[in-house]
């Protein structure tokens, strides 16, 4: 597995990441290529409407990252990247039924699963995530492990929040998984929890 990501990738180094890994063949690189533009176009979308930034390359890097440093080729699992976090409260309606027509109905489901409702605590949130499977939860943990990296300049009580919510709910959701999953599936879990707890000592020291 490579080094740590946090460089922005544009649209062909990203698909380049992709075409180098022939486990995806012509057909599945048109549906992440739409996947693609469409999550590109609903963030600016949002940001029009809302005018508040949201960085689409985010969205990217979590993407990159499971193919990358997980080395996970799963072309669903990297569509499920692109997409999962268009709205903040509600599945946005194009997302979900792209989706649903083009890939299948569990992982538009799996896009639900990931939106947070307001009523959810963190840790009903990832409970709730785990019980979809592993490809949610991944997805949620390389989210959460990429919020971390980028983060430098926060106050010292958002750093204790971050630091004891990875401690004690994220480090423990990557072990269940480790558990969860075949023993020639479990190398990705296990590199995301040392990564985590990585982030949390870097984090610790700031």
């Amino acid at each position: 597995m490579s080094g740590r990501l946090i460089a922005r990738p544009d649209k062909n180094e990203f698909f380049g990441f992709l075409i180098g890994n022939n486990h995806l063949i012509d057909d599945k690189l048109e549906h992440i290529n739409t996947a693609y533009m469409l999550s590109m176009k609903l963030h600016k979308k949002r940001q029009e409407t809302t005018g508040r930034p949201h960085d689409f390359n985010h969205q990217k890097l979590v993407a990159q990252f499971c193919i990358t440093e997980l080395s996970i080729l799963d072309w669903k699992l990297t569509i499920l990247a692109l997409l999962y976090n268009i709205e903040e409260e509600n599945v946005n309606p194009l997302v979900h039924t792209y989706v649903r027509q083009n890939v299948n109905v569990r992982c538009a489901d799996t896009i639900a699963t990931l939106v947070r409702r307001p009523e959810e605590s963190t840790e009903q949130h990832l409970k709730k995530i785990f019980r979809q499977g592993p490809r949610a939860t991944f997805i949620k943990l390389s989210d959460h492990l990429h919020s971390m990296r980028v983060l430098e300049n926060i106050s010292q009580p958002d750093r204790h929040k971050i630091l004891q919510e990875t401690e004690a709910l994220y480090i423990p959701l990557a072990l269940q998984l480790y558990n969860k999953l075949k023993l020639g599936q479990r190398t990705p879990a296990k590199y995301i929890q040392c990564q985590l707890k990585n982030e949390c000592k870097r984090l610790a020291g700031i």
